[in-house]
């Protein structure tokens, strides 16, 4: 029992890592904190609650004190809406700016330190395409170029450490493996200016969501080349652990891949989704939290 007492609190640390002390239901007009105590409204900015704009929450800090969203909303002289990182902080909405406003139009927010000192995500050209658009820090809103992994095309920032240290997402490129080109991925670690790639040698795309408190632990999805079958992982300190998927005694089910979203502060639980599919039966795929 202490044990399995243990793991559900290590659980609850991750899920707090994720969305505080709150549970968050975003919809076109606002979103919705629930918390033990109380139900709190807060609504987007009004602009963003136009006809067709878009509007997502990703990620709060643990005192529920900063908020964290990417939408989309109207710009003069843009045939097309403009996508901008968000920071909710007091009461106030607070646009989060390229790093290169003449070039990169658009901005988006993935992730913020325990502090609400430090959000991640990315800055792009074109807000269909993420091609050319670089991983970003904002500190105290104040846009940072992360850049990307030698020759790959752009990156884009999902998560970061307590202190906004260390911060991790993945790079992309196109490579022309046949007709016609595909797309290849990995993951990122960066710390100190430094853009460290994560992978191993019969690994084919990864890609890193979270990090520990403490930035020495990430975690993610891997696909190695042998087959493309895709694997969560656990990174630490250089060493790369494929932690496969959940048994299962269903003879009807099959899981097929797992994807990391989120890992407790000590970095000893992940939680994430896992993917499967029914044997002999052609239907869209399994999904479970």
């Amino acid at each position: 029992m202490a044990q399995i007492e243990a793991r559900k609190r290590a659980v609850g640390a991750a899920l707090q890592r994720v969305v505080g002390r709150a549970v968050v239901s975003v919809g076109l007009c606002g979103l919705v904190a629930l918390n033990a105590q109380s139900v709190s409204w807060i609504s987007p900015p009004p602009e963003y609650q136009e006809y067709n704009s878009r509007f997502a929450v990703y990620a709060m800090t643990p005192d529920m004190r900063v908020i964290v969203a990417t939408g989309s909303r109207p710009e003069p002289g843009f045939s097309t809406r403009v996508y901008r990182g968000l920071i909710w902080e007091n009461g106030v909405w607070q646009e989060l700016r390229p790093w290169n406003t003449w070039y990169n139009t658009h901005s988006e927010a993935y992730a913020v330190s325990e502090n609400g000192r430090v959000v991640v995500g990315i800055s792009r050209p074109d807000s269909l395409d993420n091609s050319l658009g670089t991983a970003t820090r904002w500190l105290y809103g104040v846009p940072q170029n992360l850049g990307t992994l030698p020759g790959y095309e752009y990156s884009v920032a999902h998560g970061v450490s307590a202190d906004g240290r260390v911060v991790v997402g993945w790079a992309h490129r196109q490579v022309q493996d046949g007709s016609p080109y595909r797309d290849e991925y990995c993951a990122f670690r960066w710390v100190n200016g430094v853009m460290q790639p994560i992978g191993s040698p019969d690994s084919q795309d990864s890609q890193a969501f979270a990090v520990s408190a403490d930035g020495r632990v990430v975690v993610g999805w891997i696909a190695n080349r042998r087959d493309g079958a895709g694997s969560a992982f656990r990174w630490e300190n250089g060493v790369l652990q494929y932690l496969g998927t959940p048994p299962t005694d269903n003879r009807y089910y099959r899981w097929s891949s797992v994807t990391p979203r989120a890992v407790s502060p000590d970095g000893r639980v992940v939680i994430g989704l896992v993917r499967g599919y029914r044997v002999g039966i052609s239907e869209p795929p399994v999904v479970c939290g």
